[in-house]
């Protein structure tokens, strides 16, 4: 028996979302580095601005991962979190000097983004007006 649609590996479609999130974070640094140093956002804004951005990446690299995946979509985006998230923590390991002392500061909002786009991504379409009436 075939397959009607030839399929990649749950570990392809995850490892895709979290390249593709970590892309998304080095476009959005590097347009808030361009805000920063044109004085648009200020120096005591760059913490917030981080978490901003990690979110921001985990929720595309989540959203991509869980529109590929034909199931089990709350748990491709929470991998693609993961490897997002360790990514995340191996950089800093290997180029920051101080160590991660408040990572859960980025892990939770990358974690609550990934939640929101499996929820997003899981929804039905064409759904949205089946229970009203006229």
């Amino acid at each position: 028996m075939k397959k009607s649609k030839c399929e990649r590996p749950v570990w392809q479609i995850v490892l895709g979302g979290v390249l593709s999130a970590l892309v998304v974070l080095l476009l959005l640094s590097a347009i808030a580095a361009m805000l920063v140093l044109n004085g648009v956002l200020p120096v005591k804004s760059i913490p917030a601005a981080a978490i901003v951005l990690a979110a921001a990446g985990a929720f595309c690299g989540a959203l991509l991962t869980a529109k590929r995946l034909s199931v089990k979509k709350l748990l491709g985006a929470g991998l693609c979190c993961a490897g997002y998230v360790c990514l995340l923590l191996i950089g800093n390991l290997a180029f920051v000097e101080t160590p991660p002392v408040g990572f859960a500061v980025i892990a939770l909002p990358c974690a609550g983004a990934a939640f929101v786009a499996a929820l997003l991504a899981s929804r039905k379409k064409g759904r949205s007006h089946a229970g009203r009436r006229r």
